[in-house]
């Protein structure tokens, strides 16, 4: 299992960052191609007084800025000297600079002159070649081994002068590796790998040694080379990872990744605990990350305080299928691993915009996210009027106004109540790209769009199984003895586990068992539809999932497209197997105390027009104004706030507008979509909200964000 997660600074817990950022230098702008005539104007004023005043203006608490793009210590001296004094200046603002460092990318043209020892600091593939960085055609981006002792070290050199510089976070780009055949084949990465091999495979120990004869019929791997490709074996055709030789090699690349960054987050942390560690390692859900890039969240995200994410799947798409596609997955992932996450906001239209906004509020209450650069908005240099005579800028600063008057007392502490997990297995996932990603992704989408509030959970979380009162494993093929012994310790406990097609079927090598290794918790009725009360708790099993959209053949798919997502055909079965897991209580129950506090608390549905939409619940009759105004105080007794005018506590539900296409269920916390600044619909409580639920829906004309809030005893 995974190590602890990384203690984070309390600054990380406490501001609740909205960020722009400056990380390329002049001279990357330079050798990348395509920039401005203007480009070294615009990088002056990027750099400005000016700029730092408006950002500061503006509410923007954290910029990063250029740092190490892989050109050298030397070569980029210059710009790093000038990016620290840019930290001063914006700590005199009181706004945090993140300092950029490429992971994943170096220029051999002007690294090695300065540095001849890095020739043996990169990426070597199978053709004897080295690998560049997959990005915008930017050949010249070398991709280093992450096993190159001179390169770590290096690196933590970087790393040190980023801190002398006062730096507050240190943002690792360009982190992973090259999808098969393009990844490390060096010696120093063969012998490695040959290592790691005799340490679990080899003759020295008695277990060992039968493990080796298990899982690959010997023990010699002294002449073994990581897998080769060909045209009759290509890697991109490869669904399913079932070669023991690849498997291990799989798991070679998500280690030696996993200890690069531990040693660089560890390195930063004991020379300043205070220092925050982001990555941008998010990679669109429906990817294999394990398999292409060397990426396992479960292995990674514990080295992390923050983290990045450019998925493509922003809110607002619906597909063919009529479902709607989210960042959902990705906010609730970095939520589980106590992971902040910053996602981009830059789109072309107002709608579009304020869904990306409004999730971000749903799904990630310690930050608003990213708004592009210092002079991409209204808080670049004299561009303030464009917040009041532009509908984007007006509509962005709505937000961000709102998001810095309400993170403290409604956002920042906030926790899930969720009492339903859904379980990535991490094996599962990695040695099958389709089928059981496509269950996983359905699976949640069913949920997310059924409004049953769950969590993400990985194997470093298979402790807290306890927590739930049900456990989704969706075509969790390859479950390993000790997992498959903590979810029966954890049924027979009185939890529930509802578990669907394969789940059980083969072993964490992908070995077929002769029988589901979860059989006894279902009943004589299995492999059929079969439910069982098991010790204290019970467990039900669907044997099938109708998909709306299924990848038959190969290579036409690589990983699941979000065109693919879809709530499954047979939902309401999925929901009755869910329910009668959790014996009831689906989406949420909480205790007597909890539903006693909550009826103090309010929901609300509020319009694109801004109109609350109430509906009268057992507690009183709705509002029939549906207006908004600013409230002093509460019937709380907290602060000042802004509230619906004249809605009782405990009098109303929310109802969607039967209008919405698709609706999906947040995990946190909620606020509302705004009219503007002033009239925001939230109110102020003495003590901190807890969230029951939030869901998004979407429709042509409108979009509505329900806050479900629960006043804490």
């Amino acid at each position: 299992m995974s190590q602890p997660f990384k203690p984070k600074p309390d600054w990380i817990r406490n501001t609740g960052l909205v960020s722009v950022g400056y990380w390329e230098p002049l001279y990357f702008l330079k050798y990348r191609g395509g920039q401005s005539t203007e480009v070294e104007a615009e990088y002056e004023r990027a750099h400005s007084d000016d700029s730092l005043d408006a950002l500061a203006a503006a509410g923007i608490n954290l910029v990063w800025i250029h740092y190490f793009k892989g050109f050298g210590l030397e070569f980029e001296a210059e710009e790093m000297e000038r990016a620290a004094e840019y930290i001063q200046r914006a700590h005199a603002r009181g706004i945090k600079v993140a300092a950029y460092v490429t992971l994943g990318s170096l220029t051999p043209e002007t690294l090695l002159p300065e540095e001849p020892e890095a020739q043996n600091w990169f990426q070597v593939n199978q053709d004897g070649l080295p690998p560049t960085c997959q990005t915008t055609f930017q050949c010249f981006r070398v991709r280093p081994c992450y096993n190159a002792e001179g390169y770590m070290r290096y690196l933590e050199r970087v790393c040190g002068a980023a801190l002398d510089a006062a730096a507050d976070m240190i943002h690792f780009d360009n982190l992973g590796y090259n999808a098969e055949p393009d990844t490390c084949h060096c010696p120093v990465c063969v012998a490695a790998f040959r290592e790691m091999l005799r340490e679990k495979y080899g003759p020295h120990g008695e277990e060992t040694r039968a493990a080796g004869q298990a899982r690959f019929g010997h023990n010699g791997f002294t002449h073994l080379r990581p897998p080769l490709y060909n045209r009759w074996n290509q890697a991109v055709n490869q669904r399913r990872i079932t070669v023991p030789h690849q498997q291990e090699w799989v798991r070679f690349k998500v280690r030696t990744l996993t200890r690069a960054l531990e040693r660089l987050s560890s390195h930063i942390q004991r020379r300043n605990p205070d220092c925050a560690v982001e990555a941008n390692l998010f990679k669109p859900f429906g990817e294999n990350t394990a398999w292409l890039h060397g990426i396992d969240y479960a292995e990674q995200l514990p080295h992390l305080d923050y983290a990045f994410s450019e998925e493509p799947h922003k809110p607002g798409l619906i597909n063919a299928q009529g479902a709607a596609i989210s960042r959902a997955r990705t906010f609730k992932t970095a939520r589980a691993f106590d992971v902040a996450i910053q996602v981009y906001h830059q789109d072309d239209n107002e709608r579009s915009l304020e869904l990306s906004l409004a999730e971000n509020l749903a799904f990630n209450p310690k930050g608003l996210g990213h708004f592009g650069t210092p002079l991409s908005g209204y808080w670049a240099p004299g561009q303030a009027q464009r917040a009041e005579s532009e509908a984007l800028p007006r509509l962005t600063k709505a937000y961000v106004e709102f998001y810095r008057r309400h993170r403290e007392e409604l956002l920042l502490r906030t926790r899930s109540l969720a009492t339903v997990g859904v379980y990535r297995d991490s094996a599962s996932l990695a040695w099958n790209s389709v089928e059981t990603h496509l269950s996983q992704l359905n699976v949640e989408q069913t949920l997310l769009e059924r409004n049953v509030p769950f969590d993400l959970l990985y194997p470093n979380h298979l402790a807290d199984l306890p927590r739930y009162k049900a456990v989704v494993l969706a075509n969790a093929e390859c479950l390993d003895d000790e997992t498959v012994a903590r979810l029966k310790a954890y049924v027979e406990a009185g939890g529930g586990l509802l578990a669907t097609e394969q789940s059980g079927a083969f072993d964490g090598w992908r070995r077929k068992r002769p029988r589901s290794a979860l059989a006894e918790l279902f009943g004589p009725e299995f492999p059929g539809g079969a439910r069982q009360e098991y010790g204290r708790g019970r467990a039900a099993y669907l044997p099938r999932l109708e998909h709306k959209a299924r990848p038959e053949t190969s290579p036409d798919v690589w990983y699941i497209f979000n065109s693919y997502w879809a709530p499954v055909g047979n939902d309401q079965e999925l929901l009755d197997a869910l329910r009668y897991a959790a014996g009831g209580g689906v989406p949420l129950e909480r205790p007597r105390a909890e539903r006693e506090a909550a009826g103090r608390g309010r929901a609300h549905a509020f319009r694109r027009d801004g109109r609350a939409r109430p509906e009268p619940g057992p507690g009183g009759a709705a509002d029939s104004t549906g207006g908004l105004r600013p409230l002093r105080g509460t019937s709380a007794g907290g602060p000042a706030a802004c509230a619906p005018a004249r809605l009782r506590p405990a009098a109303f539900r929310v109802r969607p507008s039967p209008r919405a296409r698709s609706v999906y269920t947040g995990r946190s916390a909620a606020v509302c979509t705004l009219q503007d600044p002033v009239s925001s619909g939230v109110w102020a409580p003495r003590a901190t909200f807890q969230v029951e639920s939030s869901r998004l829906c979407f429709s042509r004309a409108r979009v509505i964000l329900i806050s479900a809030l629960a006043l804490s005893s």
